[in-house]
């Protein structure tokens, strides 16, 4: 409970809340921009990482890796410890004296989409963003991986458009033509029906 007496804090004067999506998988041009490591009373040691976007589609868009860097029994745990290493080496911090020396130095970092169960109820997941490597710029590719990513969304978002456009021209067309024949068969049909045939003619003709 937190009063707001005297903070003013007016509601109707806060922007709307803007939903983000999940990442594509992928490299992103990033720098490691916070790192902790939470001690647990059962021994237990967590490192958390938070890498900021620098470039690109996302540029801004941050990711919050945990990773286990001892576990409950106090053991050596080589998920968080395997993160940071690579971490160190990407970024030329070899002898570590504080995770903040390896803040703010550009890397690349591989993203992916990791699904956990819910604190709340352990039959509900959510999924989240995670840093899974971290590489030096030197093996960042020639055009981001994550550009195409979004090129690639776009393209297909733009394909969709296209298709849905030229089968309804393509339907438009072919019911144009099914009109125009129509309309020719019932000319035709006009033409027949004012123009008696030859016989017919003729037979009028005796009858007068």
């Amino acid at each position: 409970m937190a009063s707001l007496i005297d903070s003013g804090f007016d509601p109707t004067k806060t922007d709307e809340v803007v939903t983000r999506k999940l990442l594509p998988n992928g490299d992103y041009k990033a720098v490691l921009e916070d790192s902790d490591l939470m001690k647990f009373q059962s021994g237990a040691e967590l490192l958390k990482l938070t890498h900021r976007i620098i470039e690109g589609p996302y540029e801004g868009r941050k990711i919050w890796t945990d990773a286990w860097w001892t576990k409950k029994d106090r053991s050596k745990c080589d998920t968080g410890r395997n993160l940071f290493g690579a971490q160190c080496r990407a970024v030329g911090v070899l002898n570590p004296g504080d995770t903040c020396e390896t803040h703010n130095r550009p890397c690349i970092i591989s993203v992916i989409c990791v699904k956990d169960k819910d604190r709340n109820d352990p039959n509900k997941f959510f999924e989240s963003n995670a840093v899974e490597d971290v590489k030096p710029l030197s093996q960042q590719p020639s055009q981001s991986q994550a550009q195409g990513n979004w090129n690639q969304n776009q393209g297909q978002q733009q394909q969709q458009a296209q298709g849905q456009t030229q089968y309804q021209n393509q339907g438009q067309a072919q019911g144009n033509w099914n009109q125009g024949q129509q309309q020719q068969g019932q000319q035709q049909q006009g033409q027949q029906y004012q123009q008696p045939t030859g016989n017919a003619a003729a037979f009028a003709q005796q009858q007068r």
